[in-house]
């Protein structure tokens, strides 16, 4: 019998929502219909909660905060230098159209999942494999993990950059200045251990965004900027990528749904919250360009005085950040290890202590690997444009359509069928001219 898995995700900033969702048996189901091999239960590398424990349902309100959290994150931080690129207009109407594109979407992802949830299907993943076999699976799951690895690389590169604005060091010594500590704290597989740095996550999220705005009307007060109305058509598919990473939060849209008491409510809570979201992203954007005009740099709060408050700030988003990292890289190494578990010599032959340690070697190379990758990005906004061209596109608007196209193919009309093949060609256009500009520059 394939082991049932006891999956707790507790998330703080950035895609990081504040939930903990009991997924028991959920991916032994999705994996039975493609085939997946059995694994013994007493073999298993991820630590399992306390059997007995119930899970406790989300109201609307919650729901709201969830999403809330699961959007608004370090990527908020370099809208102002999309702005500064693309014009206040048109930045703030391309943002307004790919939010739609994007709740459109995500939309579409929840109908399929609840078509196919008698087929015990109730993740991204499983959708994937129930629409379009096991190879489709595991082309979502590697997407996954390159977008949440994508999301660590992206908290040290602000790490590194912030810190560095505060003495003469350089980037890379912050980076790797930290990896033994992240090392240890990969080590700890209780995600309810981690949850508190994922509490500091979000606090420091919501000062370090209130402070940044303070600083924004004061700056735009002393100084007279003349912000750029409609930038260049070329900005576009920069502005594109950068779109597509600060809604980064459809990853946790299916657990949310599946974590909400009553499901029914959930479209328009989805819609309220995204709204929400949409006016807070244009008018930091907006707010922080108008305020700095072309001084504006690829993360805001480099523009910032170098005054108590604003170290403070830099100081407490880095931290939060920080120990987010450790909580997002947690999907990752329940994937990586469970794929582990399938090679014959560490499945037969490694006794658990054995295995423990493989596992906690391969859980330090992906931090040290984390770490390299930010040490050699050149810029903030370059790289979270590359992540969201490369990976947030097809995540949020290719597969939704064409798994929505699959499921419901019979009854779907003719008009429906191009609307998500208008999709399918925007996403996929998007994706590659974004990751072409952001490689180009």
């Amino acid at each position: 019998m394939y082991r049932k898995i006891e999956n707790e995700v507790e998330l703080g900033m950035s895609g990081e929502a504040s939930i903990t969702v009991s997924t028991t048996a959920q991916r032994s189901r999705e994996n039975a219909t493609c085939s997946a091999p059995e694994r013994p239960s007493n073999e298993t590398p991820i630590e399992e909660k306390e059997k007995g424990e119930i899970e406790q349902l989300s109201s609307a309100r919650e729901t709201f905060g969830n999403i809330f959290i699961a959007f608004v994150g370090a990527g908020i931080l370099g809208l102002p230098h999309a702005f500064r690129r693309s014009g206040l207009v048109l930045g703030a109407c391309f943002i307004l159209t790919v939010a739609a594109m994007a709740l459109h979407c995500m939309l579409l992802l929840i109908k399929c999942k609840r078509r196919l949830e008698g087929s015990g299907v109730v993740s991204y993943s499983g959708v994937a494999g129930h629409c379009c076999g096991r190879g489709m699976q595991v082309c979502v799951e590697i997407l996954l993990i390159l977008t949440q690895v994508g999301f660590c690389v992206g908290y040290l590169v602000f790490i590194g950059q912030n810190m560095k604005s505060m003495d003469f060091m350089p980037e890379s010594y912050h980076i790797y200045g930290g990896v033994p500590i992240l090392v240890c704290l990969a080590m700890i597989r209780s995600l309810t251990a981690l949850a508190p740095f994922s509490i500091l996550a979000d606090v420091a999220n919501v000062l370090g965004i209130i402070v940044v705005v303070y600083h924004d009307l004061a700056d735009g007060v002393v100084k007279e900027h003349e912000p750029t109305m409609v930038g260049s058509i070329r900005s576009l598919p920069f502005m594109f990528g950068v779109s597509m990473y600060c809604f980064e939060g459809f990853g946790m849209i299916l657990p949310i749904e599946q974590a909400m008491q009553d499901r029914s409510q959930f479209e328009g809570v989805m819609t309220m919250s995204m709204a929400t979201i949409t006016v807070l992203f244009v008018s930091f954007g907006m707010l922080g360009y108008a305020a700095y005009g072309d001084e504006t740099q690829d993360i805001i709060t480099l523009n910032l005085p170098k005054d108590w408050t604003a170290s403070a700030v830099k100081i407490f988003l880095c931290l939060g950040l920080f120990f987010t990292f450790p909580v997002m890289m947690v999907p990752v190494y329940e994937i990586v290890e469970e794929n582990l578990m399938g090679v014959p010599w560490i499945q037969g032959q490694l006794s658990p202590a054995g295995r423990r340690n493989i596992f906690n070697i391969v859980r330090a190379f992906l931090v040290l690997f984390a770490a390299f990758c930010a040490a050699s990005v050149p810029g903030f906004g370059i790289f979270i444009s590359l992540v969201g061209s490369l990976c947030c596109a097809l995540l949020a608007f290719v597969f939704p359509a064409l798994f929505h196209m699959r499921v419901f193919k019979e009854e779907m009309p003719a008009w429906e069928w191009y609307t998500d093949l208008g999709f399918i060609v925007f996403g996929v256009l998007g994706a590659i001219i974004g990751v072409s500009d952001a490689i180009a520059q």
